[in-house]
């Protein structure tokens, strides 16, 4: 996805200038360094942040963006995508990132995710696209935690998983036995557990 000025401008006379607010467009040959190039519309700029909802508006804008066009690349069979920063690298990195996730834990035959970078970075691009990606990544650790059946993730299994990912990165887990969830009159959590053991 990433495309330089001349691009741009062909990709959007080739999409008569209009592409719609979350939907996208895949050109095929445009150039020789990019084979394939997702054109994803934004819509119109909007107030940064929206106070009710506790969202940035456009932040949320360029996840979306960054996330359709990629899965739309990925769908059509593109396993390395540049990013364009969309002038928000974090957000390009969150949405792309979490767009290309799939839980497939337990398939047999898993789907190969494709590479997604951060197209014609620079410093300051760079660091906040690796923001981007810690925090997406962090996410997709919760995805699949979350959607990994209860008895296959059991109270025991899923402290050890949270422990075997924290504790690498300088982070305490603490793990407590049964006798430490009675005394803390955890029942509900420990009624729950008692049926995986």
């Amino acid at each position: 996805m990433g495309v330089d000025q001349e691009l741009a401008q062909t990709t959007a006379q080739s999409a008569g200038n209009e592409v719609k607010p979350g939907r996208n467009i895949i050109f095929w040959g445009l150039n020789k360094d990019h084979c394939s190039v997702a054109v994803v519309g934004l819509g119109k700029k909007v107030k940064d942040k929206d106070d009710i909802e506790l969202i940035h508006l456009e932040k949320d804008a360029v996840r979306i963006a960054a996330s359709g066009g990629c899965r739309a690349l990925d769908a059509a069979g593109v396993k390395n995508i540049e990013v364009e920063d969309f002038s928000d690298p974090e957000s390009a990195a969150e949405g792309s990132i979490l767009g290309t996730w799939k839980f497939q834990e337990y398939k047999k035959k898993k789907d190969v995710l494709p590479k997604v970078s951060i197209f014609d970075p620079n410093e300051d691009s760079s660091s906040k696209w690796l923001q981007g990606a810690i925090k997406a990544e962090a996410q997709n650790v919760a995805r699949k935690l979350a959607d990994t059946p209860s008895n296959l993730l059991t109270p025991t299994i899923l402290a050890n998983e949270v422990q075997n990912v924290l504790s690498p990165l300088g982070i305490e887990v603490q793990v407590h036995e049964k006798k430490w969830a009675e005394d803390q009159k955890m029942f509900s959590f420990f009624k729950c557990s008692q049926r995986f053991h």
